[in-house]
């Protein structure tokens, strides 16, 4: 996690364009992580736990006729989510 908050903390912009269009949940610390400015733009994220993005499926959706169409309109909803995959790999030092 260290990683992953000194690459948000070092580069705000290049997350800012990753943030732009997510809605973010999952677990954040209570306090900023120790050793970074609690005055950070993104001191949010930089304080989370874990990143998680979602796109759901309703019961009826999953046990309906046209789950394959609901399920592909779901991976869609989920496209915006590659730019936080990608900053990821690349903050824990993997290739994109």
């Amino acid at each position: 996690m260290t990683k992953m908050r000194m690459a948000i903390a070092a580069g705000p912009e290049r997350w800012a364009k990753v943030r732009r269009k997510l809605e973010l949940g999952g677990d954040s610390l209570k306090r900023p992580p120790r050793g970074f400015d609690p005055n950070h733009r993104f001191i949010e994220d930089i304080g989370r736990k874990d990143f998680v993005a979602s796109a759901g499926l309703t019961e009826a959706q999953v046990c309906g006729p046209s789950l394959m169409q609901d399920f592909s309109a779901a991976c869609r909803a989920m496209l915006p989510m590659l730019p936080l995959v990608e900053f990821t790999t690349r903050a824990l030092g993997l290739e994109p």
